[in-house]
């Protein structure tokens, strides 16, 4: 439904320029675009409860890492994940991870070769998820 896809894109780029602009994401829009993903899911696309649960359970995942890290993986990009699960389902949402995670490599490479390697460097991964799910649209 194309309501749905539009409402991701929003999320994806509001919290992409967060990401960018603070390095970290506030709650309250997570929870706005959260709240909403699930109304859209359960409301509009019939029958789609099991694919929008398993979903949200690679954000479930992330979260659990972020909290085994030490936050190595941000709360919130756990949460970003959670919340493509919902709008997505979890074929989607595996195949913006698997984007996201590419970018994620390929800017640190450049990171690593342009400022050599800095143990607490950190790539916002949020614009990488924008950019994933960009790249799984065209597909």
């Amino acid at each position: 439904m194309i309501i749905i896809e539009i409402m991701e894109f929003i999320f994806l780029l509001w919290e992409s320029v967060e990401d960018i602009k603070s390095r970290k994401l506030s709650i309250y829009p997570l929870g706005v675009f959260c709240m909403a993903g699930i109304f859209l899911r359960l409301f509009y696309e019939k029958g789609g409860m099991t694919d929008m649960l398993c979903g949200m359970s690679m954000g479930i995942i992330m979260l659990v890492l972020a909290k085994v890290t030490g936050e190595a993986i941000g709360y919130g990009d756990g949460m970003v994940i959670l919340i493509c699960g919902i709008y997505s389902g979890w074929k989607e949402t595996l195949l913006i991870l698997f984007f996201a995670f590419v970018l994620v490599m390929i800017f640190s490479f450049g990171a690593i070769i342009r400022k050599g390697f800095c143990r607490d460097m950190s790539i916002p991964f949020v614009p990488c998820v924008f950019l994933g799910y960009l790249g799984g649209l065209v597909l």
